[in-house]
């Protein structure tokens, strides 16, 4: 278990940041179920189990509850607990459902894979798999333990909103990533 501590710290304030921003975003939206469309705590899930496996455990699912107890905190929180580890207990399966059948072949990406198509092969099947299975089983969460009606509509924009909040928040990590690159790049030139 090395670096568990300081990888659940970062994966937790990383989280955090990034389920408050969205929680905040959509508070003011006048339309039920707004936040389904593109959301982005999803993206971390995804993004920081495939590079960090089961030691960014801890920290993501301590920032969703924590998240949801800021930023939530008259509604019921039990059903936002169970549906926040339905959807993380997915991303789990889809990508040891993608390790077990050999589909992503490069899936020991690390913090220091070197970014290419074929390296994020693995995480974009995680993020399509981990989405569907997300869409359906939080669902039936939602239905099963509050009496939600769902029906295929709702699972599929839960479905479209993880995919699309994945890809926004894998973006922005690149694009960030990039901008530390070559202002080290510049630096040097100096």
């Amino acid at each position: 278990m090395k670096n568990f501590f300081q990888i659940s710290l970062a994966v937790f304030i990383i989280t955090f940041l990034v389920c408050s921003f969205w929680a905040t975003t959509i508070q003011g939206s006048h339309t039920e179920w707004t936040g389904s469309f593109v959301y982005l705590p999803h993206g971390c899930k995804v993004i920081f189990f495939c590079f960090f496996g089961y030691r960014a455990l801890p920290g993501l699912l301590l920032a969703e509850v924590t998240c949801h107890f800021m930023e939530f905190h008259n509604n019921g929180l039990a059903l936002f607990y169970l549906s926040s580890f339905t959807s993380l207990t997915s991303v789990v399966v889809a990508a040891e459902i993608l390790r077990w059948s050999k589909v992503g072949l490069h899936s020991n990406i690390n913090f220091y894979t070197k970014p290419s198509i074929v390296n994020y092969k693995f995480i974009l099947l995680v993020i399509v798999l981990s989405a569907l299975l997300s869409s359906i089983f939080t669902n039936l969460t939602l239905a099963v333990f509050n009496d939600v009606v769902i029906n295929v509509p709702v699972i599929v924009r839960f479905f479209i909103g993880d995919i699309i909040g994945s890809l926004l928040f894998l973006f922005a990590l690149i694009l960030i990533f990039r901008m530390f690159l070559i202002q080290k790049y510049f630096e040097i030139i100096k």
